[in-house]
C-alpha cells in the first residue's frame, strides 16, 4: 500500500472508531449512570477479549492475535471514557 492510501485507511478507520466509541458512549450516557454501564461493558468486554482465540492460526499466531485484540478492545474503551470525560481506569 502506497504511503498515501495507508494513510487514508488509517484515517477511515480511526473515524470509523471514533464513531463507533462516541455511539457507545452515548448509550452509557443515556443510562443515568455512564461510569456505571461502562464499568460492566468493560468487565464484558475484556473477559470475551481474553478468551478470543483464532483456531484457523497456528498457536503462536493465534496468541499474538489475541493480545492485539484485547489491546485494541481496551484502546476503544479507554476512548469511551475519554467522551464521557471519565478518568482513565488507572486512576481511579
Amino acid at each position: 500500500m502506497a504511503d498515501e492510501e495507508q494513510i487514508k485507511a488509517e484515517a477511515r478507520l480511526w473515524a470509523l472508531e471514533a464513531l463507533t466509541t462516541l455511539f457507545f458512549a452515548a448509550q452509557h450516557k443515556a443510562t443515568g449512570d455512564a461510569e456505571d454501564s461502562l464499568k460492566i461493558f468493560s468487565r464484558m468486554v475484556h473477559e470475551k477479549a481474553a478468551r478470543q482465540t483464532f483456531p484457523t492460526l497456528d498457536p503462536a499466531h493465534s496468541d499474538n492475535l489475541s493480545a492485539e485484540f484485547e489491546a485494541a478492545m481496551a484502546r476503544l474503551l479507554r476512548m469511551q471514557r475519554e467522551w464521557l470525560g471519565l478518568p482513565p481506569p488507572e486512576a481511579q
